[in-house]
């Protein structure tokens, strides 16, 4: 049997990484500040004797950026899916007349993804909350995300916990929104210990025609207007750029501007539950609000004029 370890013998071990940490999904800037942060823990690591109680701290900081990576993985998987899913149907349908078609497209795979999403997103957040109210002394030391802004806001102030309180008025969208903090079925809690999101969709992915070869795509939505492509980009823009942030203040490094998250994941979808209105007010489109084993339910619904802005051209306009 061979070994690694025989006596005179010599070995040489090549080390090899993934050239992307990000998946592809950040600017150049954010991951230049991934970058500098993990120099800033490679010094650290160094300087610091093995299980010395700093090199314990920075090995915990070191491990959220691969919590990160975790979450970028699934958005990765995400944007790919969309970026298919909008070349098959260009190709699948052009030249022909879409004017008034309406069909759905329900993919379990994404659906899988999304709720991975939800659940890496918010240990995540959980994990940074831990992090933080450990790493600074004088702070009611908190495990839930939810609980992190109160004990902030009660503890002694002082310039890092201001500029995390500051981070997190910028990232309102997280407690706002539900989706990764209550405990309704709007939240990362349904997926947790309830079931699947696919036992309770309001709205399928719907493809609707309308004039001049161009089309509407309307989000996948679940229980109380859970739209998949639109989370998706606001968790690309908000848990990353708290994260990183956080970091780099722990670290004592210049912050990446919010700008700098911006995404277009979402970009191409329109949200049905945000877009409709009454009749006299909108225009008419035809979408599945619901498709299982036994029904398909279509329905027309009036969405704002301004949806329209989100159509895609599928066919070339024919002129006389």
């Amino acid at each position: 049997m061979a070994t690694v370890n025989e006596e005179g013998k010599k070995y040489n071990f090549v080390a090899i990484a993934d050239d992307s940490l990000d998946y592809g999904m950040l600017s150049e800037t954010a991951v230049s500040k991934i970058n500098e942060m993990e120099k800033f823990f490679e010094n650290a690591l160094k300087d610091a004797p093995i299980g010395a109680e700093t090199n314990k701290e920075v090995i915990l900081m070191e491990s959220y950026s691969f919590k990160l990576q975790a979450v970028l993985y699934h958005l990765h998987n995400i944007k790919n899916f969309k970026e298919n899913f909008l070349s098959d149907i260009k190709r699948d349908l052009k030249d022909k007349d879409i004017s008034g078609l309406t069909c759905c497209y329900l993919n379990k795979e994404l659906v899988f993804e999304f709720e991975a999403l939800i659940l890496q997103a918010r240990a995540c957040l959980d994990a940074l909350t831990v992090l933080i109210t450990k790493r600074l002394p004088g702070h009611e030391e908190a495990r839930l995300f939810t609980k992190l802004k109160k004990s902030l806001e009660k503890s002694t102030k002082n310039e890092v916990t201001e500029s995390i309180i500051g981070l997190l008025n910028d990232s309102k969208w997280l407690y706002e929104s539900g989706i990764l903090t209550s405990d309704g079925l709007s939240s990362r809690n349904y997926i947790a210990h309830r079931g699947s999101l696919l036992t309770i969709q309001e709205c399928c992915m719907t493809i609707s025609g309308i004039e001049d070869g161009k089309l509407l795509i309307f989000d996948l939505e679940f229980h109380k207007s859970i739209p998949v492509m639109n989370t998706a980009s606001k968790i690309l823009e908000h848990v990353p750029y708290l994260l990183i942030n956080v970091l780099s203040i722990l670290c004592g490094l210049t912050p990446v501007a919010k700008k700098e998250f911006a995404n277009d994941l979402g970009n191409e979808f329109v949200i049905l539950s945000k877009e409709t209105v009454e009749p006299k007010n909108g225009r008419k489109v035809g979408v599945i609000k619901e498709m299982n084993r036994v029904n398909i339910i279509i329905e027309d619904r009036y969405i704002y004029n301004d949806a329209l802005s989100k159509a895609i051209q599928i066919t070339d306009i024919k002129t006389n």
